[in-house]
């Protein structure tokens, strides 16, 4: 009976031991170097482009002087279908883009329909052929030298930001950093542009 009293006894001391422990032990802090699951950012308005409005115009060149007017990609044709613009601002320096880039390529591959223009920024932008080639990326580029694109759409400093248009000029959704429900989204907002465009239409 004493015996068991003493281990009884004892029980108690390593579990108070125990509790003392883990009452002065930090809580368990996710490893370094594990990626966070991060959401795509969603904006109702940059500046002067404000979803649900027309997207203020502007112009830019290829790197081959080609000039690249937006009333040009989202002037509707008579007969046409409806169809989407998605512009995206990305940097050579830009870990975040080379996310967000090959999910739009895919998403393009997927409804070629619609159309795409990048707007590279600067700085090094004669590295801009050989980043998007590395990438899988083929899409039309405007090269924003002294970021006058950007201006005019209220994109500051951070990139990625991508905006998408519909058809009619009308912003139809603005998105910053890409997370893991990036293509989801921009489907869903291309399909709503396309949508809206031919209803108004």
């Amino acid at each position: 009976m004493r015996t068991q009293r003493l281990l009884s006894r004892a029980s108690v001391l390593r579990l108070g031991l125990v509790g003392l422990l883990l009452a002065v032990s930090p809580l368990p802090t996710v490893a370094k170097g594990v990626a966070k699951v991060r959401v795509t950012e969603t904006f109702r308005e940059m500046g002067p482009c404000k979803v649900g409005e027309q997207m203020p115009t502007w112009a830019g060149h290829t790197a081959k002087g080609q000039t690249v007017r937006s009333q040009d990609l989202i002037r509707p044709r008579r007969g046409d279908v409806p169809q989407a613009l998605v512009i995206s601002f990305f940097g050579t320096y830009c870990a975040p883009c080379k996310i967000g880039l090959p999910i739009i390529q895919k998403v393009m591959d997927e409804n070629p329909t619609y159309k795409t223009v990048l707007i590279a920024k600067p700085p090094k932008l004669n590295l801009v052929t050989p980043f998007l080639k590395n990438l899988g990326v083929r899409q039309l580029v405007v090269e924003d030298e002294h970021e006058k694109i950007a201006g005019r759409l209220g994109v500051g400093k951070k990139v990625p930001r991508t905006i998408v248009v519909g058809r009619d000029g009308v912003v139809r959704a603005i998105f910053g950093i890409e997370g893991v429900n990036f293509k989801q989204q921009l489907e869903a907002a291309l399909q709503e542009a396309e949508s809206k465009a031919r209803i108004k239409k």
